[in-house]
């Protein structure tokens, strides 16, 4: 059975490799992330918690997935740097590799991103936390919040999946 795409798996079956994504233990990273990223290492387990609950989301998501915040993509820059580790648990997961792309103009990531990231956050876990709002200019987190991608977040530099 496929994990993602047309071919989604049953509810049942989604709500276990969505307990096997929060019950993975990210603590081995720990000591890598807290060295790259020295401004979270305080916020280590909310990190870890909103990079749990991002790596969730493609199983019920349609589309490409903006990491908007610098300390949770952080986090999944370093799982993905423990190559045999990230590609295990996107093998358990999903049945293949989830991608991580940095946008650029060279290789877009689909502004829908953003809207879809910050439209199914909420249906899925409900209140989106100010981590995912932190690297957002405060003129424009209200729009986002509601799914619109103002001129000025669409040209920040963020991360994401691109989609299946």
């Amino acid at each position: 059975m496929l994990w993602y795409g047309k071919n989604r798996s049953t509810p049942t079956a989604w709500k276990g490799r969505t307990m096997y994504t929060a019950n993975f233990d990210f603590d081995t990273l720990r000591e890598r992330y807290e060295d790259e990223h020295p401004e979270y290492a305080h916020r280590f387990d909310e990190v870890v918690r909103e990079l749990k609950r991002f790596l969730a989301m493609p199983h019920s998501s349609s589309g490409p997935l903006a990491a908007m915040s610098h300390a949770v993509d952080g986090l999944w820059h370093e799982f993905i740097n423990h190559t045999p580790q990230y590609a295990r648990f996107c093998e358990d997961t999903f049945g293949r590799f989830l991608h991580h792309q940095p946008r650029s103009a060279s290789y877009p990531v689909p502004t829908a991103a953003i809207s879809n990231f910050y439209r199914d956050y909420p249906a899925l876990y409900g209140e989106t936390p100010a981590i995912w709002f932190e690297d957002i200019p405060s003129a424009h987190v209200a729009a986002v919040a509601m799914g619109q991608v103002p001129d000025d977040v669409r040209s920040l530099r963020w991360s994401g999946w691109p989609g299946w």
